[in-house]
């Protein structure tokens, strides 16, 4: 999964998944365009930054996470 970085938070991040996971079942809770926090364990790989992921980071997401809980 790919995830662009959004925001630092404490313990973490939130992003916005940028690809449709092949290895879980469709969902309502992660597919693209879905806001989700991490934590820097979860990283794998990192890339520059470009216009387009720039964009993404601060335009707004299909599917906001709940941050009430």
């Amino acid at each position: 999964m790919w995830v662009i970085i959004r925001e630092k938070i404490p313990g973490g991040y939130f992003g916005v998944l940028i690809n449709e996971p092949a290895s879980i079942p469709e969902n309502d809770r992660l597919w693209d365009g879905t806001e989700l926090p991490f934590e820097y364990r979860h990283i794998v790989d990192v890339v520059p930054a470009n216009e387009e992921s720039r964009a993404t980071a601060q335009g707004p997401v299909s599917i906001p996470w709940d941050r009430t809980t």
